[in-house]
Parts: structure tokens; C-alpha cells; sequence
């Protein structure tokens, strides 16, 4: 439980800033369709729900390296273009970029938040509906 806690008080900006889009996004739909306030709560934890998701989706794939090549290659084209010339014993490769990236931490505290925050959007929805 202790670990649970402790994850969730390192990510806290993270939590932070999706459940604020998250409740952004629902306040504008419910504005635009002005909808009961029992839909409005089921609107505000999917829209939560999704962020969380999204947020978690995307520390998994840059954890899992999916576009290192991509950025890579983009880096190393700019450093050609700007004429950034390094002395040969200096030039670095594809592995020693792969090992220098940092994981990014908290993806499993943000799948969970969703995990969470769609269940609570689905039984708000059975209730209210």
C-alpha cells in the first residue's frame, strides 16, 4: 500500500494536470449540449477517465522506445544540416542514445487513475440514465 502511495505522490503533476483537462473538456460539452447534471458527472469521470489514459498510453510507448529511431534520425539529420561537425572519437551512436533515454515513471499509477475513473463513469452512467 505504502508503494501505491508513494507512486502517486511522485506523479501528483501528472495526476494533476490530466484531471484537469479532463474536467475542462467535460465542462465545454456541458455547455455545448447542456445536458443533466447526472450525464454532466458521467461526462466529467469519462473525460477524466480517457486523459488518464491517454497520459498513461503515451509514458508506455516512450518508455518502450517505439520512436527512438525516428528521433534519432531527426537529430542526427539537423546536426548534418547546422554543419555540427564532432571529432571522430566523440560521434555518438544509435545504442549510446538508447541507453541515455530516461523512462518516464508513474504509468502504472495513470493506468490505474483510469482504470478507476472509467469504472466510476460507467456506474454513474447506469444510475443516472
Amino acid at each position: 500500500m505504502s508503494g501505491i502511495i508513494a507512486s502517486i505522490r511522485a506523479a501528483w503533476k501528472k495526476i494533476a494536470v490530466a484531471a484537469v483537462i479532463g474536467i475542462v473538456v467535460s465542462v465545454i460539452m456541458q455547455r455545448r449540449y447542456a445536458t443533466s447534471i447526472g450525464v454532466f458527472a458521467s461526462n466529467a469521470f469519462f473525460s477524466v477517465g480517457m486523459t488518464f489514459l491517454l497520459a498513461a498510453l503515451f509514458g508506455l510507448v516512450s518508455n518502450l522506445g517505439v520512436f527512438n529511431s525516428v528521433v534519432f534520425s531527426g537529430k542526427t539529420v539537423m546536426k548534418v544540416l547546422r554543419n555540427d561537425r564532432k571529432k571522430p572519437g566523440e560521434e555518438s551512436d544509435y545504442a549510446d542514445y538508447v541507453i541515455s533515454r530516461k523512462k518516464r515513471g508513474g504509468v502504472a499509477v495513470l493506468f490505474l487513475f483510469a482504470v478507476l475513473f472509467l469504472m466510476i463513469s460507467a456506474l454513474t452512467a447506469l444510475v443516472f440514465s
